[in-house]
């Protein structure tokens, strides 16, 4: 059973691939990665999908293990974390055409921010709570803003490279924060994990204006 959908494949055409080959090649991958929000796109997903993982991968561990919350209030915050990720995405899209790119991503960034500072002052279930919810809307504007700009950075013939480059730093950046999680946590504390996580905020924050200035040079 495991191999039947290997020998299924085997067969499809990919007639989307074949009529790449015969059209435009596109720009290549280094000309791609150099566009202002191209590397905005990469950096707002990778960040906020690496954040994210890390500190809800650490958030059972430290409400349960360290600070002796129930199994059943640890799955309720995390049940409303989920919620926070997934329920703005009915909005966002509106949020974005309305407000910019730009604008959602330092959203993003600022409920990221409030709940780092809220894990500073409250371990109580209620202080978790609080903190995993802006964690999840926090995660939503900055990685749901990031895929569409992408999107908008490359041609159709140029999609497989760019959706690769993006897959591969994205997903590799969350696959390390996620396994550092809980070694991290049990070397230092919860609120100094959340305070490791401001220094990729700022850095973000910087790309923002920094790719805002240089769209505005290169419309000039």
């Amino acid at each position: 059973m495991v191999l039947t959908p290997a020998l299924i494949l085997s067969w499809l055409t990919n007639t989307d691939q074949l009529q790449s080959r015969n059209s435009e090649q596109g720009r290549p991958l280094r000309q791609l990665a150099q566009q202002p929000d191209f590397i905005l796109a990469i950096m707002a997903a990778g960040i906020s999908y690496g954040l994210m993982s890390f500190l809800m991968t650490a958030t059972p561990i430290s409400m349960h293990v360290i600070d002796g919350h129930s199994v059943y209030h640890t799955g309720v915050v995390i049940q409303w974390h989920i919620v926070g990720m997934f329920l703005p995405s009915l909005f966002t899209g509106k949020l974005i055409n309305r407000y910019g790119y730009h604008r959602i991503m330092l959203y993003g960034v600022g409920a990221l921010l409030a709940g780092i500072v809220e894990s500073q002052f409250d371990q109580s279930v209620m202080g978790y709570w609080i903190s995993l919810v802006l964690l999840g809307i926090g995660w939503n504007f900055l990685f749901v803003t990031g895929t569409a700009l992408l999107i908008k950075c490359y041609r159709d013939s140029e999609k497989y490279r760019a959706q690769a480059l993006n897959d591969f730093m994205v997903f590799g950046f969350q696959a390390l924060a996620s396994l550092s999680a809980g070694w991290l946590l049990n070397l230092t504390s919860w609120q100094t994990i959340n305070l490791m996580c401001i220094p990729l905020l700022l850095i973000l924050v910087g790309t923002i204006g920094w790719a805002q200035r240089q769209n505005l040079r290169l419309s000039q």
